[in-house]
C-alpha cells in the first residue's frame, strides 16, 4: 500500500476510538458497572446476627465465627456471654459460615441473604459436628459491653431443657422440651416418649415457634410442625401456660382433642 492510498481520516478515527475505549476502561465506576475488578468497587454488605447454644440450649460463649466467601471475608468475631455475635456478609452471595470452639467439632452452614433475609440465626452445637440452625425473625438485644444487665440473662431466660409430662388421648406421656429464647420469641423442640405408667406410647418430636411474655411469665405456642411424627393421626396441638416466678416450673394447657395439661420442670433447676 502506498502513502497515496492510505486513508488518514479512517485510521485516525479508529485510533481515536481505541484510545477512548482504553481511557473509559480505566474509570473505576465504569469497571465496577460491567463487572471488571477495581479497588474502588463497593461490594454491598449486610449484618447477620447469630446466637450459639449447646445441644441443651445454654448460651455458648467464645465461639469463633468466620465467613468464607468468593469475594473476600471479614475479620472473625467471637460470641459474647449470651452466645451472640454480629458479622457482615455480602448481601447477595452464597457464603459459608464456620463456627469453632474448643471441645466441639467445627460446625458450618451456608447463608444467602437474597433468599433468607433479616433473620437471627440460632445455632445449636452438636458433638456430631452437624450444626442445628433455626431462625427467629426479630433482632435480639445486643449485650452491653461495659454494664452488667439487671436481671442477668440467666435469671430472665427460659432457654434450656425442661422435662415433664403431658396428657392427651394416648394417655400420660413423657416429654422433654428444648427451648431457645431470643427476646420475646421462642423456638422449642418438643420430644415425647413413653413413661413407666404408659409404656406403649410411641416416640416423636415436634417443633414449635411462639412467644414469651417476661412480665406475665406466660408462654404461648400455636400449632407445631412434626419433625418425627409418631403416627399419621397425631397432631401437634397448640399449648400455652405459666412459669413460676423463679422460672423453675411451667404449668400449661393443651388445646386439642382429649388433651388436658402439660407440666414441666427446668432440668438444671
Amino acid at each position: 500500500m502506498s502513502f497515496k492510498d492510505f486513508n488518514y481520516v479512517k485510521w485516525g478515527f479508529l485510533v481515536t476510538l481505541v484510545g477512548s475505549i482504553a481511557t473509559v476502561l480505566t474509570v473505576p465506576d465504569f469497571r465496577c458497572s460491567i463487572g471488571l475488578p477495581s479497588d474502588n468497587c463497593v461490594v454491598p454488605q449486610k449484618d447477620i446476627e447469630l446466637v450459639t447454644k449447646t445441644e441443651t440450649g445454654e448460651a455458648l460463649e467464645g465461639v469463633k465465627v468466620e465467613v468464607i466467601g468468593k469475594k473476600g471475608s471479614p475479620e472473625p468475631e467471637l460470641t459474647d456471654s449470651n452466645g451472640y455475635a454480629k458479622i457482615k456478609i455480602l448481601a447477595e452471595e452464597d457464603v459459608t459460615i464456620t463456627l469453632s470452639k474448643a471441645g466441639y467439632p467445627t460446625q458450618s452452614f451456608k447463608v444467602n441473604l437474597s433468599i433468607d433475609r433479616n433473620q437471627v440465626r440460632v445455632i445449636r452445637f452438636t458433638k456430631s459436628g452437624q450444626a442445628q440452625v433455626g431462625s427467629i425473625p426479630e433482632r435480639p438485644v445486643e449485650s452491653p459491653k461495659s454494664v452488667t444487665p439487671t436481671p442477668t440473662p440467666k435469671e430472665s431466660s427460659i432457654s434450656g431443657q425442661w422435662v415433664g409430662t403431658y396428657t392427651c388421648s394416648q394417655g400420660i406421656t413423657g416429654v422433654t422440651v428444648a427451648i431457645d429464647q431470643v427476646g420475646n420469641k421462642v423456638i422449642a423442640d418438643f420430644s415425647l416418649y413413653p413413661v413407666p405408667e404408659n409404656p406403649n406410647v410411641p416416640r416423636g418430636m415436634a417443633r414449635y415457634e411462639g412467644d414469651f411474655n417476661s412480665t406475665s411469665l406466660r408462654m404461648r405456642f400455636p400449632r407445631g410442625t412434626w419433625i418425627n411424627k409418631p403416627a399419621s393421626s397425631w397432631t401437634a396441638f397448640p399449648f400455652q401456660g405459666q412459669f413460676d416466678e423463679a422460672l423453675k416450673t411451667f404449668s400449661g394447657e393443651i388445646d386439642g382433642h382429649r388433651c388436658t395439661t402439660v407440666n414441666l420442670k427446668r432440668k438444671d433447676g
